[in-house]
């Protein structure tokens, strides 16, 4: 988890906490019996450690311990093993929590005069934020299956001989692996925190590590760049450091922590277990045999230049990657030369492609081929040299070079031809292929570092997103990651965890299993039709809701209309006539709407209206009689009220409670309460809040603020549920993660927020 070091102000942001520790009996000695037959008092006994809870970030949380001893008890707590001054009871509350609260462990240690005994460590968890359907942009941290996943600018890859492929998962400080299935775990370190310690898995800390590579028994050795130091991590996990000291920069050759690295980027490994280093800031290549000792391969620290020659004659300019073919010939991305150079057995350094201090793009031969920053090269079982050249806009290449050093064929950011021109493939606008590797039957493996994603390109030339967003912007059905949104908007959930999203001008259905449907309308397709599935259109639908039964309501906004969906599929119009826009009252057709903007629906059938543009809330019957129940067409503004005394500024979004309370913001900033005799007060004022609203089985209110998600009591306190202020893409994972715009929300019947931002649907468990 990456944790962002800032208060929150109040009224504070807020967070579902689990506290993560085991239950238990501290055990403890007996008492002793002193020269004149006295017994002394015993250790104390913890008889109840702190306990599980739920707590808010800005909020509170409460630590208790029970204890019993013969005599009297002193109790002190700790965090992280150090004394909390002046908790000294047997309870103790936190105050003012914050994110970076998650890594912290609270204990006590209980006393008495002749011993001491201190409780089990009690840990908070963050509660996550996960992918239902579509694909979202952004970095995070989550593993999972494909597209669910998360990285944050991915950089070095590289494939082991069964074809699980290995990530250096650079901003996250970790190593990532995604299984031969597309599952990605977190193989070692811990997400957003850096550092150095050798340990097994999760023990272990990198600093922001690039190149990595795999050998024939599954042992991965890692470039760790800013400790300065490579690393190993074994097949059963447990990492070590092969060679330099971390933290501690340098250039000396020796073995193991004698040596010293300046921010290397790359490793690769030959047949006989000897590693290769782009030592990058020494601008030099080092090598590392199997017994540990370092060595200057090539390059002389401090050096930079374009100069080939044998050993400490050639000069390198900012190395970034390393690649061995099978004879041993070694390949190097000289990246600030714009080159790409081969070191032979013989140690003799030639430039391979390209022209030393020429950046540019273009294909030809040796002498005619140009790169704009080469970042990564790798060779495959039969002598293709792959180059990721990542830099100007137009570039972001991948580069095949044949064994005879001509260019055959090119990548560029829109189409790629492995070995025949027929076969093209595409990428997303934006690449950043950052390292680059191929398996043993030839599929190529890149990572697409700003877009936090990793890809596949077949040997046929199909390209594919094998872990982490999709990020484009389509209407596809399919299951989870596999489905695609362009927009969604409002959202609605029934009773048996179907969720209903409208995108594009159509509605769309997710089942409980992530499946995607369209139920009704086409995407893109504007109309009033009522009809069946596609047959039916909607103009500009804006608000859904979802009755007991399944009927799904939808205020068609620019129609002036409220359609009904029935589970099957089949769209009628319930009430309002279209393309007339009017404020009145009466039983189906002759009632008017202008611009409805949402519907909600309460558990006895009754549908509400935010009428928009006629400032009011109406009710809609199940027989389907319309009423005006508060706000006048008239008249707008933000007086509370009974009924038509009461004002509203284009109300724009509305929910119900389970008592009948509805709730609406508009344009007047806030958030409105509206009993059912039509009693409207003002439960939340703020300067911000005017987005969607829905409403949990205890009467909590969550309405959308920009890209936070609040939460408000039924007293009108506000809390932050979810959400940052921040741009730069949606983060899942823990809360409070980050968002896009956020468009719509809703809970359902067990207690999980989801909501829409950018092209995807979340879900937040509460």
């Amino acid at each position: 988890m990456k944790i962002k070091h800032r208060k929150f102000k109040s009224p504070g942001s807020w967070i579902s906490l689990i506290v993560a520790l085991s239950f238990g009996l501290a055990s403890c000695g007996g008492g002793s019996t002193d020269k004149e037959g006295q017994t002394s008092p015993k250790t104390p006994t913890i008889l109840v450690q702190p306990s599980n809870q739920a707590v808010f970030v800005g909020g509170s949380a409460s630590f208790s311990v029970i204890a019993s001893a013969d005599t009297l008890l002193s109790f002190q707590w700790k965090r992280d093993g150090l004394d909390i001054v002046g908790a000294t009871s047997a309870n103790y509350t936190v105050v003012n929590i914050l994110p970076t609260d998650a890594n912290s462990i609270w204990s006590v240690e209980v006393r008495t005069p002749s011993g001491r005994v201190i409780s089990e460590g009690a840990r908070l968890k963050f509660t996550s934020i996960s992918l239902l359907a579509g694909s979202v942009w952004g970095a995070g941290n989550t593993d999972g299956f494909g597209p669910a996943a998360r990285f944050s600018f991915p950089q070095g890859i590289a494939v082991d001989t069964a074809g699980n492929v290995f990530v250096a998962d650079t901003e996250n400080h970790t190593i990532r692996k995604i299984s031969t299935t597309g599952i990605v775990t977190t193989l070692a370190g811990v997400a957003g925190v850096s550092g150095w310690a050798d340990g097994m898995a999760r023990s272990a800390r990198f600093n922001k590590p690039h190149g990595l590579v795999v050998d024939g028994t599954g042992t991965i050795y890692v470039a760790d760049t800013d400790n300065h130091a490579i690393r190993k991590i074994t097949s059963s996990g447990l990492v070590t450091t092969l060679a330099g000291r971390a933290t501690v920069e340098g250039a000396m050759d020796g073995i193991g922590e004698a040596a010293r690295f300046s921010s290397p980027y790359d490793v690769t490994i030959d047949s006989l277990g000897n590693i290769y280093v782009a030592d990058t800031s020494n601008h030099t290549i080092r090598k590392i045999n199997s017994m540990g000792w370092v060595t200057t391969l090539a390059g002389t620290a401090g050096v930079s230049g374009s100069k080939d020659g044998i050993g400490l004659n050639a000069s390198f300019h900012s190395p970034r990657s390393v690649a061995i073919d099978a004879v041993g010939n070694l390949y190097v991305a000289d990246a600030q030369n714009y080159i790409i150079r081969k070191i032979n057995t013989n140690g003799n350094v030639v430039t391979l492609a390209g022209v030393a201090g020429s950046s540019f793009y273009s294909d030809g031969n040796s002498e005619n081929t140009r790169f704009s920053f080469p970042t990564s090269i790798s060779v495959d079982a039969i002598g293709n040299v792959y180059v990721a050249d990542s830099v100007l806009e137009f570039s972001h290449q991948i580069t095949t070079i044949q064994p005879t050093i001509r260019i055959i064929r090119s990548i560029d950011k829109l189409t790629y031809s492995m070995q025949s021109d027929l076969v093209q493939s595409t990428f997303p606008n934006n690449d950043y292929i950052q390292d680059v590797a191929s398996d043993v039957s030839g599929n190529v493996y890149l990572t697409d570092t700003v877009n936090h994603s990793i890809r596949k390109i077949s040997t046929a030339g199909h390209s594919s997103t094998l872990a982490g967003p999709i990020g484009h912007y389509d209407t596809l059905d399919g299951i989870g990651g596999k489905a695609s949104f362009n927009a969604p908007h409002d959202v609605a959930a029934d009773e048996t965890g179907n969720v209903y999203v409208i995108d594009d001008g159509a509605i769309r259905k997710i089942s409980s299993n992530g499946d995607v449907i369209t139920l009704a309308g086409t995407t893109g397709v504007r109309g009033s039709a009522d009809g069946m599935g596609a047959a039916a259109s909607f103009n500009g639908p804006n608000g859904i809701a979802v009755d007991k039964s399944g009927n799904v309501y939808v205020a068609d906004r620019e129609n002036h209309t409220i359609r009904k969906i029935s589970p099957a599929g089949q769209v009628t119009t319930l009430a309002g006539r279209v393309g007339v826009y009017g404020s009145a009252d009466g039983l189906g057709a002759a009632a008017t709407f202008y611009l409805p903007g949402d519907v909600t629906v309460d558990v006895s059938g009754n549908l509400y209206v935010a009428d928009s543009q006629n400032h009011s809330i109406r009710k809609i019957s199940p027989a389907g009689q319309v009423m005006t129940l508060a706000g006048t067409s008239v008249a707008f503004g933000s007086a509370d009220g009974i009924g038509s005394a009461a004002r509203f500024y284009q109300p724009s979004n509305i929910t119900v409670d389970n008592n009948g309370n509805l709730y609406v913001t508009d344009w007047n900033q806030g958030v409105r309460k509206i009993t059912s005799a039509g009693i409207v007060t003002t439960l939340a004022e703020s300067s911000s809040i005017f987005g969607s609203i829905t409403a949990d089985h205890s009467g909590n209110i969550y309405v959308v603020d920009g890209k936070l998600i609040r939460k408000i009591s039924s007293t009108g306190v506000i809390t932050t549920l979810a959400g940052t202020q921040e741009t730069g893409g949606v983060v899942l994972g823990d809360l409070p993660g980050r968002f896009g715009d956020i468009n719509g929300v809703a809970v359902d019947a067990k207690n999980v927020l989801y909501l829409t931002t950018e092209n995807a649907v979340l879900r937040i468990p509460l």
